[in-house]
Order: structure tokens, then C-alpha cells, then sequence
């Protein structure tokens, strides 16, 4: 009877961790991500429509939940899909969100901790809960269906994001991004690597991500919305 019962204990167990495992998979596949709560939220497909190879599969194949924003008029952006809210365009050189409607005003530099507090003490918009965006939330708004000769956002919303031009070519089935000029500064995440020293960023010359010293300085975009994890 004891043996019994452990192997059925087991096998519950097993099937349990096999459906939590296969949910996790299905919500990912289907374009979710968790909230620092473990919540699941809906996010918007990479945008990508450009074939880099002859197999069918790629991005570009799949039909999901395009980016869908809205311009409130007043300096923010909303993301009708993970449903959080924006600054139109970045902090500018004088310590505050350029409000100018094409964002043409000076982009700031900012050091980590600086970009934090920015974020955190801006009353803007009729709001006063924004903050420094985690790395998965400032990811969501990679448009990887650019050139390179415009950043990886999408620019009628996000204007004058801050980046290198790019071109692409194309070597048998391997396409290279160069970009002239790159000077290694990233928008800043509030997302900490685990020797707290440095934080993630995203260039959007490509929209990839890497590490920063926290001194290091960078662009700085706020958000406000329930958080996502980091």
C-alpha cells in the first residue's frame, strides 16, 4: 500500500510539473510574458516580415498580434497590446521629456542611477507612477521588421529614437547589419545583472540587448503600467 502510493505520488506529481511545463511553453509560443506577480500578459509579434532564408517557419511566416499603439496626444504612447503607457519621446538634455511633437529637442545622457530617478520623480501626463522600464518591457518595442536605415521602433509613434544608421546585406543565406558610427550607448533597462555593477540595455540600431557598467550613460524612455519582470 505505501509502495503503491509513492508511485502514484510520483507519477501525479511528474504529470503536474509535465502540464505546468507545457502551459508555460503554450503562453510563450502564443506571444505572453509574466509580470513580476507571474501574471501573464499578452504582447505584440516582432513585426518581422523580411524571408532571410528559403524554410518556411521563420517569424515572418507566422501571423500573431501585430503592434497595435495609440497617440494620446499629450506626450504619451499607449501599447494597446501589453496595455502599459509610454513617453513619447525620450528625456531630453535639461532634465525633463521633450514635448515638442516630433521629439527634435536634445536627447539626454543619463548614468543608471540617474536614469532611475528621472523616471521616478516625473510628474508628466497627469501621472506621477512612471519608472525605468524592465529589459523585457523596453524589448517589446523592438520593430524587427526595420532596414537598419531608421531605428528598430516604430517611428511614427517613437520619433528621433535615438541610433545609428544601418544597412543590410545579404552574404549567401547570412544577412550582416553594419552600422557606421556606433558608439555603444543603449537605452537604459531598470533590469540589474546579478553583480548589481551593471544593467541591461537595448541598442535600436537592431534592437539587440546587452550589459552596462552603471556608470556608463545612456538614453533614457519611462513607462508606467503594472511591471513586467525584468
Amino acid at each position: 500500500m505505501i509502495k503503491i502510493l509513492i508511485i502514484l505520488t510520483t507519477i501525479t506529481l511528474f504529470f503536474t510539473a509535465c502540464e505546468d511545463m507545457f502551459l508555460d511553453l503554450l503562453k510563450r509560443e502564443n506571444n505572453y510574458f509574466n509580470n513580476a506577480d507571474g501574471v501573464y500578459f499578452k504582447i505584440s509579434d516582432t513585426d518581422q516580415s523580411r524571408d532571410y532564408t528559403a524554410i518556411t517557419g521563420e517569424d515572418s511566416d507566422i501571423e500573431s498580434t501585430q503592434p497595435n499603439f495609440t497617440d494620446n496626444s499629450n506626450g504619451t504612447i499607449t501599447d494597446n497590446i501589453t496595455k502599459l503607457l509610454w513617453t513619447k519621446c525620450s528625456a531630453s538634455d535639461n532634465q525633463n521629456i521633450d514635448t515638442t511633437s516630433d521629439c527634435s529637442s536634445t536627447i539626454g545622457l543619463y548614468n543608471w542611477s540617474e536614469a532611475k530617478n528621472f523616471c521616478e520623480n516625473l510628474d508628466y501626463a497627469n501621472r506621477t507612477d512612471w519608472r525605468l522600464p524592465t529589459i523585457s518591457e523596453l524589448f517589446s518595442l523592438v520593430n524587427f521588421n526595420s532596414d537598419g536605415s531608421k531605428a528598430s521602433i516604430d517611428t511614427d509613434y517613437f520619433p528621433n529614437t535615438e541610433h545609428v544608421d544601418c544597412t543590410t546585406t545579404q552574404n549567401e543565406m547570412i544577412w550582416i547589419i553594419i552600422c557606421t558610427g556606433f558608439d555603444g550607448i543603449r537605452y537604459l533597462s531598470s533590469t540589474e545583472f546579478k553583480n548589481s555593477e551593471t544593467a541591461w540595455g537595448i541598442h535600436f540600431e537592431d534592437g539587440h540587448t546587452n550589459l552596462t557598467a552603471k556608470e556608463n550613460n545612456g538614453y533614457v524612455r519611462c513607462i508606467a503600467g503594472q511591471k513586467y519582470k525584468g
